[in-house]
């Protein structure tokens, strides 16, 4: 089993961009020396969600300041990029990292990103995108001796008369890997030759026991999808699960570590999108996301949210190397060939983003060699 990682760092304000995307850096060249599988970035706009914001510039950079690890996306957001920009795009980053490409694609659905770039906000983000990955594919696929091959949606409209350059380095194209927060998503990706991350949100189903149920039912779709041995061999490779870790000297040192003042400071940042979502929009999609009713409160009030009380939740792996090396093991034991490990706890804030280097720097040398 791989390890991997994922960055979407929140800006508190401008004055913090430029420090937040070196730390982003400084982390993928950290975890390219120290053996990690791929180094995922997001896509988000205007909100602060993510400070490098443009996934695609930040990972050509990456291409050549790392030597060994994959590059990925957790997500593209598809319907903000016209088609054949989308597999240009997709294509220059196949060559610059020679191969160490996983594209991965999802819908989008946060308001503000959406409105900013034109789009509308409403409940049909999954079939935009899934209206545009045919024509990244079919575009792919033309060459300079085929007919035109044009194209219109609600949204972008074109004609490619020649070919998309450059062609991907991987042939075949790049590995495609899907977001997936729904039995939906789960059964898409499968009928589609994607590998799959997999991050279920199931109110009142422990987080570990709904992965190993997605899990299987991503493997039993696969199958029955018919697709050749070489690209039910690749979604397996690419498809992926998630924790939270934090280390300490003790499971409470750990705890405290994966607060660290963290909690406060994203619901800073909740709580302004909660206002200004009421305020223009005149709901509140944060807690709809979040599985909160309107007017229940906020994500504070998320009955999985961490606590000092009892045993961490499964899903989330705290406590010295030795019982997070132990906690890993069982999502080796599902079968899952990769996982990605929750370090960044998304915050641009001084503290949070010293005990993430922390973290990383004591799962390289502590807990991977217990593996």
């Amino acid at each position: 089993m791989k390890f991997s990682t994922f960055q979407t760092p929140i800006s508190p304000g401008a004055e913090h961009d430029g420090r937040i995307i070196q730390e982003v850096i400084r982390a993928a060249k950290r975890l390219d020396e120290g053996g990690f599988g791929c180094f995922y970035l997001a896509e988000h706009h205007f909100t602060g969600y993510s400070a490098y914001s443009n996934n695609f510039m930040l990972a050509s950079y990456l291409a050549a300041a790392t030597k060994q690890i994959h590059l990925g996306f957790l997500v593209s957001v598809v319907p903000l990029h016209h088609p054949f920009r989308l597999a240009e795009q997709a294509n220059l980053l196949d060559q610059l990292t020679e191969g160490r490409f996983v594209f991965g694609v999802g819908s989008g659905g946060i308001p503000f990103e959406s409105l900013g770039l034109g789009q509308p906000v409403d409940e049909q983000q999954n079939a935009r995108m899934e209206e545009a990955l045919p024509i990244v594919f079919e575009a792919w696929a033309h060459t300079p001796d085929d007919e035109p091959l044009s194209f219109k949606t609600d949204h972008y409209e074109g004609t490619l008369y020649e070919r998309i350059m450059p062609a991907a380095y991987t042939p075949g194209g790049p590995v495609i890997k899907r977001a997936c927060e729904s039995e939906r998503g789960i059964r898409y990706a499968a009928k589609m030759g994607f590998a799959a991350h997999i991050f279920p949100r199931q109110p009142g189903i422990e987080p570990f026991q709904a992965l190993s149920e997605w899990w299987d039912l991503y493997r039993r779709e696969l199958e029955a999808a018919g697709h050749d041995d070489a690209v039910v061999e690749r979604c397996l490779a690419w498809t992926s699960g998630q924790t939270q870790v934090a280390i300490g000297e003790s499971r409470e040192e750990a705890m405290g570590r994966m607060m660290s003042g963290a909690g406060s400071h994203m619901m800073e940042w909740v709580q302004r999108q909660l206002a200004l979502e009421m305020k223009y929009i005149g709901r509140n999609p944060v807690n709809e996301r979040l599985g909160i009713p309107q007017g229940g409160g906020t994500a504070a009030a998320r009955p999985d949210a961490p606590s000092f009380d009892g045993p961490p939740p499964k899903g989330t792996t705290v406590g010295t190397p030795e019982e997070v090396a132990k906690g890993l093991k069982d999502y080796e034991a599902l079968g899952l060939q990769e996982l990605l490990i929750g370090m960044d706890v998304g915050i641009g804030y001084d503290a949070p983003r010293t005990e993430e280097r922390f973290t990383m720097d004591q799962f390289v040398e502590e807990v991977m060699p217990l593996l």
